[in-house]
């Protein structure tokens, strides 16, 4: 298992035991957030491996606590890594989705800068960088406006 998944595993486990189980993601306190930021950029690595060697089980499935609420359970190779709200679990989608669109468009960038511009790998960077830098300045303009 790959170093950041099993920090972010002993960290959910920690929080685990000294919960006494799964919680809602409103109650979860903060050692549960650094379970997930430790393992949220591995997991999605890990799916890409499409079941080839190395690659891991991600379940994704909707339940309902004692009070009615609708909850969100991710587990991975059977491992529980959270438990989220409903509000919760649309948000971190649209955080997933928003960066897959980004991973998708920087990868197409890179490329074009490879493949039409022939640059070097530590140029490409650069640009990309800058890129980076200009699509955070667009999203801080978006986010004044709205």
């Amino acid at each position: 298992m790959s170093e950041p998944i099993s920090a972010g595993r002993a960290a959910y486990e920690q929080y685990a035991r000294a919960m006494g189980g799964t919680q809602a993601w409103a109650e979860l306190p903060e050692l549960a957030h650094k379970a997930w930021e430790i393992t949220a950029a591995a997991v999605i690595k890990c799916v890409a491996n499409n079941g080839q060697p190395g690659a891991h089980m991600i379940n994704v499935e909707a339940l309902v606590n004692r009070n009615g609420e609708g909850l969100v359970n991710v587990t991975l190779n059977d491992t529980p890594l959270l438990q989220m709200d409903v509000d919760k679990a649309f948000e971190v989608a649209g955080m997933i989705n928003r960066v897959a669109g980004v991973a998708e468009s920087e990868q197409t960038f890179w490329r074009w800068m490879k493949s039409s511009l022939n640059a070097r790998p530590e140029m490409a960077a650069t640009a990309l960088s800058d890129f980076r830098d200009i699509r955070q300045e667009v999203e801080q303009e978006r986010s004044r406006r709205v």
